[in-house]
């Protein structure tokens, strides 16, 4: 694939959530200029994004890729990347301390209670 000419990549990520209405976003080379990759805006939980790509080449001509799709559900072991690790637990992790405080009040309020009732 070319590079950029006056600055518009030669390649197009086009994306919808009702394939009806399709937006587009920019393609860009890599490093390795064989790879392109284009970055589309957030999405609401749980939507279906469907997706192609429109690539020309220096003589105008043009390819368009099928139509993929994917979905925006996030489970309980993401970061935000889109990589979860699939622990359904992983969320809460950060917070294994707070039963401590809970158990150490419990078994005083019932030594108390022991001890002065």
């Amino acid at each position: 694939m070319p590079a950029p000419i006056n600055m518009i990549p030669p390649a197009e990520l086009y994306y919808s959530l009702d394939a009806v209405e399709w937006k587009s976003a920019h393609m860009f080379p890599q490093s390795d200029n064989r790879t392109y990759k284009g970055k589309i805006p957030g999405q609401p939980r749980d939507s279906v994004i469907r997706y192609y790509v429109v690539a020309w080449d220096s003589a105008n001509n043009s390819a368009r890729s099928e139509q993929y799709s994917f979905n925006t559900f996030i489970d309980g072991g993401s970061n935000g990347d889109g990589n979860g690790s699939g622990d359904p637990f992983a969320a809460i992790l950060p917070y294994w301390w707070v039963p401590i405080p809970i158990i150490i009040i419990a078994a005083g309020a019932f030594v108390l209670k022991k001890r002065y009732l």
